[in-house]
Formats: structure tokens, C-alpha cells, sequence
């Protein structure tokens, strides 16, 4: 399959729900989650995404959260 007609993903955390444990980091084949910078409610400095267009739609991080603070939608 060419670049043209690859299945994009698109991952995302929510930012309210991660408690910064750090395991779709671990997990991720490609490397696309980070600490943020800044902190939420509860006081964890939550989970971002870098470089989501890497994704391969594996779902490793959606099925290793514990908070259920991520979520990987086809486009």
C-alpha cells in the first residue's frame, strides 16, 4: 500500500483522566507519547502526543492504560 492510500491514525490522551504512569510510553512502537509540561487537576504532569502521524493504529497504548486516558481514531 503507498503512502497515498495508507489508514491515517490519529491518537490523543485525555489529559483530565492520565495519571503520568508512563506504560504507552513504554509500549509504543514508535515512540509518540512525551510528559508534558504542564500539570492537570490532580496534579500529574500528564502524558502528550508528539509526532501522531507516526501512528500505526497498533492500540498497544489503549489496551496498557490503566486510566483509560487514551483513545486512537481512524481517519
Amino acid at each position: 500500500m503507498d503512502k497515498k492510500n495508507r489508514i491515517k491514525f490519529r491518537p490523543s490522551v485525555n489529559e483530565t483522566n492520565c495519571k503520568a504512569c508512563g506504560y504507552c510510553q513504554e509500549c509504543c512502537p514508535k515512540k509518540i507519547f512525551e510528559p508534558s509540561d504542564k500539570f492537570n487537576a490532580q496534579g500529574y504532569q500528564y502524558i502528550t502526543v508528539v509526532n501522531g502521524d507516526t501512528c500505526t493504529g497498533c492500540l498497544q497504548c489503549v489496551m496498557i492504560c490503566p486510566d483509560l486516558a487514551i483513545s486512537i481514531k481512524e481517519e
